[in-house]
């Protein structure tokens, strides 16, 4: 359920046909961050799950002038056979995108195959997961506990933003659970990004999200998307990406190019309130209609669907002035 260290070597063929596809298609190159990074890995941090104690972290560099630069927080929940020495290899590309961007984000190696020192399962989940998003959690208290205490390499780390929560496969379902209910309040997350969560629990996001899927998902399936996507009092903000070619590993090294820019746009609205920056709209490759927008190619041709909702959208049908805007 997890970008499996088997998988990568038909995950890199895939990516190269991807690549070459993309190359005779309209859709826009990847946009790259603006900031050169650097990636290292803590060992024995004893707050974390004794099956693995070690967090993996990347984050943006300041340039040679920016020593009173700050960069948020961005959390990433890895998947099942995606933990332990598996984390590096499957996630350390989207943690180097994302971090490009201007941002701290970290992910403990723990729960490779479930939590052990709190098991708890979940129905029709795999065991021990059940408590994974607190280890989640962990990882905000740890990040913003390294910048108090004057850890060089978090001296950069923006504590006032928010954080911004991120996973994949049953780290999806970490971040989900993370967001939900008095979570997103006590730690102070503003917004979620889902790459194919696997869950059969839907408890409603508190933060605006938005969700990655696929159709040749077979593990995680649309259909959870959508349930996550609709469950009852969820944000209203939100937002659901169908890509009929996507499948499960979408997320593992660098299959799909043009995720992290996505990722980064969703966090830069809702964590950092920039709608604008580095020569990048961030709202309308979200929320426009041009080309290089989510829905509207950027994220390639094959959408079976696309929808982004905004407070406004829905406010202005309540009020039958006009349709949201889903494509």
């Amino acid at each position: 359920m997890a970008c499996r260290l088997l998988a990568v070597v038909s995950v890199v063929m895939v990516d190269m046909s991807d690549a070459a596809s993309a190359e005779q298609s309209s859709q826009p190159a990847p946009l790259k961050g603006p900031y050169k990074t650097k990636c290292t890995s803590f060992y024995n941090v004893k707050e974390m799950d004794s099956s693995d104690r070690t967090i993996d972290a990347c984050w943006a560099v300041p340039p040679a002038n920016g020593n009173t630069t700050t960069f948020p927080l961005i959390v990433y929940g890895h998947g099942l056979f995606g933990g332990s020495i598996g984390e590096p290899v499957a996630y350390y590309n989207i943690f180097n995108e994302l971090a490009s961007w201007g941002y701290y984000v970290v992910g403990t190696r723990a729960c490779n195959i479930g939590c052990s020192d709190k098991p708890v399962s979940l129905p029709g989940d795999p065991s021990g997961f059940g408590t994974y998003y607190e280890q989640l959690l962990k990882l905000i208290t740890w990040s913003r506990d390294s910048h108090t205490s004057g850890q060089a390499d978090f001296d950069h780390l923006d504590t006032s933003v928010g954080v911004g929560m991120c996973g994949h496969s049953m780290g999806g379902q970490g971040a989900l659970f993370a967001s939900s209910y008095d979570n997103a309040t006590n730690y102070g997350i503003k917004a979620t990004v889902l790459h194919h969560a696997y869950t059969h629990v839907y408890p409603p996001s508190s933060v605006p999200f938005l969700a990655f899927t696929g159709g040749k998902d077979t593990t995680a399936p649309p259909d959870m998307a959508h349930e996550i996507f609709n469950a009852p009092r969820t944000a209203t903000v939100k937002g659901l990406v169908n890509k009929k070619s996507a499948d499960h590993t979408e997320p593992c090294t660098d299959e799909n190019k043009w995720l992290a820019q996505f990722t980064a746009a969703w966090f830069m609205l809702y964590v950092d309130g920039t709608p604008e920056a580095h020569g990048v709209n961030f709202h309308d490759l979200i929320f426009g209609k041009g080309s290089s927008s989510l829905c509207g190619g950027g994220d390639g041709d094959d959408l079976t669907e696309c929808k982004v909702v905004t407070a406004e959208m829905v406010n202005a049908k309540s009020s039958g002035v006009v349709t949201p805007a889903y494509v």
